[in-house]
C-alpha cells in the first residue's frame, strides 16, 4: 500500500507539474498570438501609411507636373503672343520699304528728268 500511495503521490506531483507547464505553454501562446495581432494590426496600419504616402507623393507628382505644363503652356502664349506682335511689326516695315522704294524711285525720275532738263537748257 505504501508503494501504492509514494506512486500515487509521485502521480500526482507529476500530474501537478504537467498541468503547470500546460499552464505555462497556454499563457505563453496567448501571449504570442497577441503579439501576432500586435504585429499584424502595426503591419496593416504600416501598409496604409506606405499606400497614402505614395498616393500623396503620386498626387504631389501629378501636381507638379501639372504646374509645369501650365507654365509651357503659358510660355508657348508668350511666345505665339510676341510671333504674332513681330509679323506685325515685319509687315509695317515691309510696308514702309516699299513706300520708301516708291518715293526712291519717284526722286531718282525727277533726277533723271532734271538732270536731262538741265542738259537740254545748256544745249539751248
Amino acid at each position: 500500500i505504501s508503494r501504492l500511495k509514494a506512486m500515487l503521490k509521485f502521480h500526482k506531483e507529476k500530474h501537478s507539474v504537467v498541468n503547470t507547464k500546460l499552464g505555462l505553454q497556454t499563457k505563453l501562446v496567448d501571449e504570442l498570438q497577441r503579439r501576432v495581432r500586435s504585429l499584424e494590426t502595426s503591419l496593416r496600419q504600416a501598409e496604409e501609411e506606405a499606400a497614402q504616402a505614395a498616393s500623396s507623393a503620386s498626387a504631389t507628382s501629378t501636381a507638379e507636373e501639372h504646374a509645369k505644363i501650365l507654365a509651357d503652356v503659358e510660355q508657348l502664349h508668350l511666345l505665339r503672343e510676341s510671333n504674332q506682335h513681330l509679323r506685325r511689326e515685319l509687315k509695317t516695315e515691309q510696308h514702309k520699304t516699299a513706300q520708301l522704294n516708291v518715293r526712291l524711285a519717284d526722286a531718282e525720275k525727277r533726277l533723271k528728268n532734271d538732270s536731262r532738263d538741265e542738259k537740254l537748257k545748256q544745249l539751248a
